[in-house]
């Protein structure tokens, strides 16, 4: 087996005699040793050679990197020790036969999981800080360069210490995307997913930053910043709960919570004790810088408006005030803790280290935050397109006011919107409070009744939230797009004709009517209805396909009850008729003795009378033939 090596037309000839399995590893990749190698068998079990010559590109874009664009001497043995020298295709022969697979060839090294580098250590530690430094400067190489690493488990990252220093690796170099990436089935990480990676499964550079940021509040502190919600697995619903409860006028970490909020009933999520625990932590650790307003608007404003979430730059510009000075105030804790453990090492270099590496990265981060500034501001349309997130879509001129301007807060927003169209009853204004955080809404499209009506069907959809999920198999996502649709619904519909859809079913369908509009809207509307945006000037062609399925539904659903009216409308004159025959049958014969020409009168209209009775007999047995017939 011959191994291409990368950047160049040489090959390594490995024995497969002479392969050792080192690690039959987890998600399709194995693990084998040889000699001074390791060896990392992917299997592609899509079999097929895109996934091949993706990979190779990636890995290749990363080399053009190393080769041209990389000054930094720590990035260049990050990279370096990161990549693999060489490459083969197997299509089946070797392993994992049946199937194509891609083996990368490493270089064999001596290094230690991130996560057990850094256990046991307190905050701020010399460990820590060493780590953050050359982590984020890795990070901002990345991101500079339009590469998006897309794993950030901490398995992923590995440490290399030598008598230079500390060294960051990463394990899956192969995982790196350039641009978006719209397959999040490829993300790995140990901190919950942004909302637009769940909600939209779309990843870019701002879903990055807010693991990112994630990740190094890990690396500095050993917490998440999440650490506060009680349980094992954090997701959407629980952050959504917790963000409908953040008072947004203090920008702080972890969010203050708005005044007279009952915990355990408002909150279940929160832990109370965690919650205080990094309240102090950030308090104390980050006291001199504005890294607790950066993570509110990475992970509150940014939830929502994800443009809103810093970089990191802006991040390491903030970091370095705290860093610098808590270090000189702790010169003296360090070199006692270091002779209590008996290690020998000059705790004045490595704090002039410390604060000439800080200087360094704050000379060369403002370099890097003008390139930044440069290519944000020749990628505007893209970063524009980015801000149209359907989950929570604002008109930018809406979130300065929310932000900015004359209201402190989304609840202050919403009041002051609906105020404007003479909504003021408190439980339909907190109502469209609770939806507006998660949901695109227009509130210039909504009146009374429209706020009247979706209160009626989310109460219906609230109460039986659960038969819904299971009726359509709806996970979270999806339940999520059903409330979608059915907003849009009303909020796009004009009111004259969302009166008369709703006039019709609550005629039709009296006390059900709600839930059997859920289910139409559901059921014939969705295509139309999820499509449709806020900012989409003409929405003429969509709505005009909605109004025409309303319209057949109108003519032909609605029609079978009509029928049935009718023909039980029917059956009352086929028998009031036969009855009317049978009462002049008996009046005839008692006037025939009595009046000729009166009898005569009555037996005319008799006859009429019976032959309609006899149309309607024979009518219905002819009926009655036919669906036996049938």
């Amino acid at each position: 087996m011959e191994i291409k090596l990368f950047n160049s037309n040489k090959k390594i000839n490995i024995k497969e005699s002479n392969l050792i399995l080192v690690n039959k590893g987890q998600n399709l990749v194995d693990f084998y040793e040889y000699n001074d190698y390791f060896l990392k068998v992917i299997n592609d079990v899509l079999n097929v050679n895109k996934f091949y010559k993706d990979l190779i590109k990636r890995i290749e874009f990363i080399y053009d990197l190393l080769n041209n664009k990389t000054e930094d001497n720590f990035i260049k043995i990050s990279l370096e020790n990161s990549l693999p020298i060489g490459y083969f295709l197997d299509d089946g022969k070797i392993f994992n036969k049946g199937t194509k697979n891609m083996l990368l060839l490493f270089k064999k090294q001596n290094y230690i999981s991130l996560d057990n580098f850094l256990n046991n250590q307190e905050i701020f530690s010399y460990k820590r800080i060493e780590i953050y430094n050359k982590l984020i400067d890795l990070l901002i190489f990345f991101h500079e360069n339009s590469v998006l690493l897309c794993d950030f488990k901490l398995d992923n990252f590995l440490v290399i210490e030598n008598e230079q220093g500390f060294f960051i690796t990463i394990r899956n170099i192969e995982k790196i995307n350039v641009n978006d990436l719209k397959d999040v089935g490829f993300i790995s990480s140990d901190f919950i997913l942004p909302p637009e990676a769940f909600f939209k499964n779309e990843y870019n550079i701002y879903s990055e930053l807010w693991l990112a940021t994630n990740f190094i509040f890990y690396i500095l502190t050993g917490l998440n910043v999440f650490d506060f919600i009680k349980a094992a697995n954090i997701n959407h619903n629980m952050l959504q709960n917790f963000l409908y409860h953040v008072d947004y006028k203090v920008k702080t970490w972890p969010p203050d919570i708005k005044q007279n909020i009952n915990i355990s009933s408002q909150l279940p999520y929160l832990d109370q004790i965690k919650y205080n625990n990094l309240k102090e932590v950030c308090k104390n650790y980050f006291r001199y810088s504005n890294f607790k307003e950066i993570l509110f608007k990475n992970f509150i404003l940014g939830y929502l408006l994800f443009n809103q979430r810093k970089n990191l730059s802006a991040i390491k510009n903030e970091l370095k005030k705290d860093l610098v000075k808590y270090h000189l105030d702790k010169q003296k804790e360090h070199k006692n803790l270091e002779s209590e453990n008996k290690q020998f090492i000059d705790q004045d270099k490595i704090q002039d280290k410390i604060i000439d590496n800080i200087s360094f990265y704050v000379s060369k981060n403002e370099v890097t935050q003008e390139k930044i500034d440069n290519k944000s501001k020749q990628e505007s349309k893209f970063y524009k397109d980015l801000t149209d997130f359907n989950l929570v879509k604002r008109i930018e001129i809406e979130s300065n006011i929310i932000y900015y301007q004359n209201v402190s807060g989304i609840q202050d927003y919403v009041a002051f919107k609906l105020k404007q169209n003479n909504i003021l009853n408190s439980t339909f204004v907190d109502f469209m409070n609770s939806i507006f955080v998660f949901i695109p809404l227009n509130l210039d499209l909504f009146t009374y009744y429209k706020v009247s009506i979706l209160f009626s069907l989310f109460s219906f959809i609230d109460k039986n939230q659960s038969d819904i999920q299971k009726k359509y198999n709806l996970d979270e996502k999806s339940f999520y797009y059903f409330k979608v649709i059915i907003v849009n619904f009303v909020q796009f519909l004009d009111e004259e004709n969302l009166k008369k859809i709703v006039n019709i079913f609550i005629s039709l369908y009296k006390d059900k009517s709600y839930g059997i509009l859920i289910y139409f809207i559901y059921e014939n509307l969705k295509q139309e209805l999820l499509n449709i945006k806020l900012e989409e000037l003409n929405k003429s062609e969509i709505l005009k396909e909605v109004n025409m399925k309303l319209n057949s539904f109108i003519s032909i659903k609605i029609s079978s009850p009509l029928n049935e009216f009718l023909e039980n409308y029917l059956k009352k004159i086929k028998i009031f008729v036969i009855i009317f025959v049978f009462i002049l049958s008996v009046i005839s014969s008692l006037i025939f003795f009595k009046d000729l020409k009166l009898f005569s009168f009555i037996l005319i209209i008799n006859i009429i009378f019976l032959g309609l009775s006899v149309y309607f007999i024979l009518n219905y047995i002819f009926k009655i033939v036919l669906q036996k017939l049938k």
